[in-house]
């Protein structure tokens, strides 16, 4: 039985018996594994807080041919992320990308960027994001340039030639806009406005808190969040909407949301 060590992010966590737990981590290394961390849950453990979901690790663990469940050896916690704990929002988004992570990946399948898309995403939220579901927005579009499926908003998808003013047509299978002239656009899956271009746009040439900056309209909110999950659905396997960001109010309207053009 070999012990081996990996840097990971706890995406879930479920009780087991009595004192228990089964922890899914997705690793730089090794991609999602399964790990169960015997009597953490006990009254005397010392490691309980370091098991907990979000956490990002290094834990070591006994590996044994056939199985796919190991035994977690040592756990040491890298970052807690306590500051996007202490933010509703922030957890709320920090939560549906680590949903997305586990549901997009299968079991021991190394996937180095797609870590470090996630690593990216949970320090970028904890750093004080003030418009999270922008940063969730980002972690999608990040997530498609990962697996080679990248969404085109600022060109028309079959000729390569800019788009006109306007909304465009876009298409699915084209991997993004068309333009609304091409007969390509007779069937298109959706229409695209100019503020949410732009807004896709933004987000896939700039990260960090620049991303605070955007202030989309409610409209615009609406119809890249649909679109967004459109897309992931039909290009990324495993993936549907995250359960835990219908715990935020992406219909509430921002004050401050201001309209922009391409």
């Amino acid at each position: 039985m070999a012990l081996d060590q990996a840097h990971g992010i706890i995406l879930k966590s479920q009780k087991f018996r009595e004192s228990s737990k089964i922890l899914r981590v997705f690793t730089e290394e090794y991609g999602t594994i399964s790990l169960i961390a015997k009597g953490v849950r006990g009254p005397k453990s010392k490691t309980a807080g370091l098991t907990e979901v979000l956490n990002h690790v290094v834990v070591s663990f006994y590996r044994k041919p056939g199985q796919d469940l190991y035994l977690l050896k040592q756990v040491d916690i890298q970052d807690a992320f306590s500051g996007l704990r202490a933010v509703y929002e922030g957890l709320t988004v920090a939560l549906a990308v680590t949903e997305v992570v586990y549901r997009i990946t299968i079991q021991e399948a190394a996937h180095a960027e797609l870590f470090a898309d996630l690593l990216q995403a949970l320090q970028s939220l904890d750093a004080g994001a003030k418009r999270p579901l922008n940063y969730y927005w980002a972690f999608l579009l990040s997530v498609q340039h990962t697996f080679g499926c990248g969404m085109t908003v600022d060109q028309c998808s079959v000729s390569g030639q800019a788009l006109p003013e306007g909304s465009a047509a876009f298409h699915l299978d084209y991997g993004g806009t068309i333009d609304a002239e091409n007969s390509d656009a007779a069937t298109a899956d959706a229409r695209i406005s100019p503020e949410s271009r732009w807004v896709i746009h933004y987000l896939q040439n700039n990260t960090g808190d620049r991303l605070d900056r955007l202030a989309p309209s409610e409209p615009c909110r609406k119809e890249i969040n649909t679109l967004l999950h459109r897309y992931m659905r039909y290009h990324i396997e495993g993936f549907s909407e995250p359960q835990s960001l219908k715990l935020l109010t992406t219909n509430r309207p921002d004050p401050t949301a201001t309209t922009r053009s391409l």
